[in-house]
C-alpha cells in the first residue's frame, strides 16, 4: 500500500515523492530529474541526476519501484552518519516501528549533510512534542536559526505570491533541529492512511480564526477554523506550510472554499495566506 512521503521510480528514471492522497489516486512532485549531466548520481540507478525545487502537485506516473521510508530506516539505520544515529537514540519514546528515513537518502544518493526523519502516528507525534528541547540538548543542538529561515525564505518566495506570509510560516517550524555546523533535520509526521477530501469548490478569499491546530504539524496539514461561525476545515498538503496555523491566529486565507461541505482545501501555489494579528513572533 501506498503512504505518504513514500518515493516512485518512474518508467522515464525519475524519482516522485507522495505527499497527498484522495479518492482520485496519488499526487507528488518531482525531486530528482535523470539528466546524464547532473551534478547528483544515483547508487541504485548507476545514474546521474537533476534536483527539482519546483514541487507542483500533479498525479504521479506509473512506477516501477516504490521506497518505503519504514523500511529504509529498519534496514539502512546503521549506514547513517553518527550524529543522526545520536538523534535517534534521544526518540527513546518514540515507537521504533513507526519512525522513517525518507529524502535524498531513501531514494539511493548519499545524503550531503542532512538525514530526513517521518514520525507515524499521533501518540509518537505527542512524544516527539513534549521531549523536543531534551532532544535537542542531547545531540547539541538549537531550533532552526534565523539566517537558515532566511536562507529558505529566499529560496523558495518565488514560487509563492507576494501576499503569502511565507518567511513567518517557515519561521513557525518548531520541531527543526540545527546543529552548529549549519547542519539541519525537520522530522515530518504523518497520521496513517489519511485520505484527503477531493476539491470542489470555489476560489476565494475569506478571514478566519484558527480555532484547532491539533493536525497543522501532520502531513497533509489541517486546522479548523470559524468563518460566519461555521466551523470550517483547512487542508493543506504544501510542504511548506508545516505548522502554519496556531489557535488564535486570524488569518486571511485565498484558497478553494466549499461552502457545502465546510472545506477550505490550498494544494496550489497560487493559493496564500496572509496573518492578521501578531500573536505568535
Amino acid at each position: 500500500m501506498i503512504e505518504l512521503l513514500d518515493y516512485i521510480l518512474d518508467y522515464n528514471n525519475n524519482f516522485w515523492v507522495i505527499y497527498h492522497i484522495t479518492k482520485e489516486g496519488y499526487f507528488g512532485y518531482m525531486v530528482y530529474e535523470q539528466d546524464d549531466s547532473g551534478d547528483r548520481y544515483n547508487n541504485f540507478t548507476k545514474m546521474n541526476y537533476i534536483k527539482r525545487n519546483d514541487n507542483s502537485l500533479i498525479k504521479i506516473p506509473k512506477y516501477k519501484q516504490l521506497f518505503k521510508p519504514r523500511e529504509c530506516f529498519k534496514n539502512h539505520l546503521n549506514e547513517i552518519p553518527p550524529i543522526w544515529k545520536k538523534y535517534v537514540e534521544a526518540l527513546q519514546n518514540v515507537d521504533i516501528d513507526d519512525i522513517g528515513i525518507f529524502g535524498s537518502f531513501l531514494i539511493g544518493f548519499e545524503p550531503n549533510k542532512d538525514i530526513d526523519f517521518v514520525i507515524y502516528g499521533y501518540n509518537n507525534f505527542k512524544k516527539y512534542y513534549d521531549n523536543q528541547e531534551y532532544i535537542k540538548n542531547y545531540i547539541n543542538a538549537t531550533s532552526i536559526t534565523k539566517e537558515h529561515i532566511l536562507h529558505q525564505y529566499n529560496k523558495h518566495k518565488n514560487y509563492y505570491p507576494k501576499k503569502c506570509d511565507l518567511k513567518k510560516i517557515i519561521s513557525r517550524n518548531w520541531s527543526g533541529v540545527e546543529l552548529d555546523s549549519g547542519v539541519l533535520s525537520t522530522p515530518r509526521f504523518v497520521i496513517d492512511n489519511y485520505i484527503s477530501p477531493i476539491k470542489n469548490g470555489i476560489d476565494t478569499t475569506n478571514i478566519v480564526k484558527i480555532i484547532d491546530d491539533t493536525y497543522t504539524d501532520f502531513l497533509p496539514r489541517r486546522a479548523k477554523a470559524l468563518l460566519n461561525n461555521k466551523v470550517f476545515e483547512i487542508i493543506t498538503p504544501l510542504w511548506k506550510y508545516q505548522s502554519f496555523a496556531r489557535n488564535n491566529d486570524i488569518i486571511e486565507i485565498y484558497g478553494n472554499y466549499d461552502f457545502k461541505n465546510n472545506l477550505i482545501i490550498l494544494d496550489d501555489k497560487k493559493y496564500y495566506i496572509k496573518y492578521k494579528n501578531n500573536l505568535y513572533k
